[in-house]
């Protein structure tokens, strides 16, 4: 999905040049053996074109979400992502999956940006251990 993404985008003219994305957790709440975090997610994207060459002025989105964990044995386990307002759609880069699903749950396939989205469902996980 990602892939056929960015090859649509250069096929145009365009390409993103560099990605940054800060996560800001907004409240925690834990009824065990489930616990929810409320974060917002800042993307900002820098592009460039054959026209204009790189661009130094982002592009970007913020949006609210909710992870959801359920407890285990081995700890808080990631259950799901999914937008915080109703109805909003999400193509974020922690929670967009190379299936189109909401990620984290079993079955579900990685984030297209491991490392991104590995460290952001590292970083909820790690808030967790505080509450």
């Amino acid at each position: 999905m990602v892939a056929r993404s960015k090859a649509g985008f250069k096929s145009m003219g365009f390409w993103y040049t560099d990605f940054s994305t800060t996560i800001t957790v907004e409240t925690v709440e834990v009824t065990r053996p489930t616990a929810s975090v409320h974060f917002k997610e800042l993307t900002e994207e820098h592009q460039a074109s054959a026209a204009n060459g790189p661009s130094n002025v982002p592009s970007g989105y913020s949006v609210p979400q909710t992870a959801t964990f359920q407890a285990s044995a081995d700890g808080w386990q990631l259950d799901s992502i999914a937008p915080s307002v109703h109805g909003a759609a999400c193509l974020c880069p922690s929670s967009r999956t190379e299936d189109d699903s909401v990620g984290g749950g079993a079955g579900v396939s990685p984030p297209p940006n491991r490392d991104q989205g590995a460290a952001h469902h590292s970083y909820l996980r790690r808030v967790l251990a505080f509450a």
